[in-house]
């Protein structure tokens, strides 16, 4: 497998992971709107967290850009594709189990 694909998909699930496990972790019966939503949008502000999730995902495939000697163009269009396609996966996985959990927007 190659490092691109491997460092990218390691990155992906681990950063979509986080919110999901805040949010089955601090969502209980009483209190329904568990802190899912506040890690992927607002904690400690506005798009803290996708913030760092792009500048990671910028980071290592400039990094293996450099050691591969690719364009770098290439590796900063890929991040911000991947980038976008992960905040909506995060986005539509958080808010699904948000409503499974019986909370509502």
């Amino acid at each position: 497998m190659h490092v691109r694909t491997k460092t990218n998909g390691i990155l992906f699930v681990l950063m979509l992971s986080i919110p999901l496990i805040a949010e089955l972790i601090t969502a209980t019966p009483d209190n329904v709107p568990g802190t899912g939503f506040s890690i992927l949008l607002y904690e400690p502000f506005d798009f803290a967290y996708c913030l760092l999730t792009f500048v990671l995902l910028l980071f290592a495939n400039i990094s293996i850009s450099k050691a591969h000697h690719s364009p770098l163009w290439e590796s900063v269009m890929f991040s911000v594709v991947l980038f976008i396609l992960w905040f909506v996966v995060s986005f539509v996985t958080v808010l699904q189990l948000h409503q499974n959990l019986g909370g509502t927007l």
